[in-house]
């Protein structure tokens, strides 16, 4: 990072002010006076003006990605999400929560690392919903076995709906749960036998895949953001 940017998000004022600033008196760099504003400085760097260590105030960023199916999250492969490598490097963003590469949908990468550390310890009470399409369909009296055990046990998953084809068979499934990842779904699959080409998430914490394209990414609004916090509060 520049130093003048450096020093302006610590608050000494715009970027152009910080650069006249450093041309005129300096900043120390790990004990040494630097006049050149474009000089490159890290975060392990000790940096003072007028004796007093300067940190840069945190900016929260929340970007959603809508992840393309059998891509690690944020691959150099993710088409148009090349905007958010680069951000995730310069920003420090993680994922809330876990998702498989097989996976594919919604998804929120952030630098609060309270709501990070919500996901990591799973003390969060987060909705998510995950529609899964069948390559071999299921008749009602199957389905109904399913909803049954669902609503009996649970283990993460709180509820599920159904899609007929013209058979009157079921032949997509969407699955809704809350304070867990994916790997519920894929256990829960599994066990019962059911044959799907993939676990997609559609609808996470109030928001939706609507205008956003797979591959795509977008920082989110100030309304989700508000959603996003009321929905992962701890349950501790």
């Amino acid at each position: 990072m520049r130093l003048n940017k450096y020093a302006s998000l610590a608050g000494l004022g715009t970027r152009r002010q910080c650069a006249q600033m450093i041309s005129k008196e300096g900043i120390q760099v790990n004990g040494t006076l630097i006049f050149e504003p474009a000089f490159e400085v890290s975060d392990s760097d000790i940096i003072k003006f007028h004796d007093k260590e300067l940190k840069p105030k945190v900016v929260l960023h929340y970007w959603l990605v809508n992840k393309p199916q059998k891509l690690p999250l944020l691959s150099q492969d993710d088409l148009s999400t090349a905007t958010l490598v680069k951000k995730k490097s310069e920003l420090k963003l993680n994922p809330l929560g876990d998702m498989s590469d097989g996976s594919c949908g919604l998804c929120v990468f952030t630098n609060d690392v309270h709501l990070i550390q919500l996901f990591t310890s799973n003390r969060h009470k987060a909705k998510s919903q995950y529609i899964v399409p069948l390559l071999a369909p299921i008749s009602l009296d199957t389905y109904q076995l399913i909803r049954d055990e669902i609503s009996k046990q649970g283990n993460g998953i709180v509820n599920c709906f159904h899609r007929l084809n013209e058979s009157e068979e079921i032949e997509e499934i969407t699955f809704e749960v809350i304070g867990e990842g994916d790997k519920v779904i894929y256990d829960f699959l599994l066990r019962h036998g059911l044959k799907f080409n993939k676990v997609d998430r559609e609808w996470f914490c109030g928001m939706t895949k609507k205008d956003l394209k797979r591959g795509w990414s977008r920082p989110l609004s100030e309304k989700e953001r508000i959603f996003l916090i009321h929905f992962t509060h701890t349950t501790q």
